[in-house]
C-alpha cells in the first residue's frame, strides 16, 4: 500500500478517488503500528480506526470500520486501500444508483457479471458487516441478498480500474494504465 505511483503511495491514490463532497466521513482501518499508512492518508482528512485485530482478516477490518462510522450515516462504502485505479466518477455512479433506490440496496461494480469492490452498503446491513470474521468480506452477504443488490457493469477494457495491487506486476500494470488513462 505504500508503493508509489508518481510519488504518491497506492493507498493515497485510493483515498483521493473518494469524492468527499458527497461521501462525507472516510474511515481508514489500520494496525496501531502502521504509522506509514496513516501518514500517507493524513492529507486526505480520513478518520483513523485502529484495529488490533487486523491480523484476524479482512472481515475484522471491515467490522472495525463499520463500528467507527457516524450514527447518521445512511450508507457506507467498503473500499480496499490498494485500488489506485478507482475514480471519483465511479463512486458518483454507485452513489447515484444507491440514491435512485432510496438507499435500500447494495450497489457495486461488476466485470463480466462478477462483483468487485468498492461496495456501497445500506445502513440496515451494517450489523451484518460488523459481525464479519476472518478473511471473509461481504461477498456472502451480497449473495444472500441478491434481491437487494445492484451491479453496475464496467466495460472489460476498463477492468484495470478495479484491480488491486498485490504484486510488483500488478503495480507495473496499474502504473502504465494510470499514466495513459487516469493519472
Amino acid at each position: 500500500m505504500l508503493a508509489e505511483i508518481d510519488g504518491l503511495p497506492v493507498v493515497a491514490w485510493t483515498a483521493r478517488a473518494i469524492p468527499r463532497d458527497i461521501v462525507g466521513t472516510v474511515v481508514a482501518v489500520t494496525r496501531p503500528t502502521d504509522f506509514g499508512r496513516r501518514a500517507a492518508l493524513d492529507a486526505f482528512g480520513v478518520v483513523h480506526a485502529l484495529s488490533v485485530e487486523a491480523d484476524a482478516g479482512q472481515g475484522r477490518s471491515i467490522a472495525t470500520g463499520i463500528g467507527a462510522l457516524p450514527a447518521a450515516c445512511r450508507g457506507a462504502f467498503v473500499v480496499p486501500g490498494d485500488m489506485p485505479g478507482l475514480s471519483p466518477g465511479l463512486f458518483r455512479k454507485l452513489i447515484a444508483e444507491f440514491s435512485a433506490r432510496e438507499g435500500n440496496c447494495i450497489v457495486f461494480p461488476t466485470i463480466k457479471g462478477q462483483l468487485r469492490p468498492p461496495v456501497l452498503w445500506p445502513r440496515d446491513m451494517f450489523s451484518l458487516l460488523a459481525a464479519l470474521e476472518g478473511d471473509a468480506g461481504g461477498k456472502a452477504i451480497v449473495e444472500n441478498h441478491m434481491s437487494r443488490s445492484r451491479g453496475l457493469a464496467i466495460e472489460p477494457r476498463d477492468a484495470v480500474m478495479l484491480d488491486d495491487v498485490d504484486t510488483p506486476e500488478d503495480l507495473a500494470r496499474i502504473k502504465e494504465w494510470l499514466g495513459g488513462a487516469g493519472g
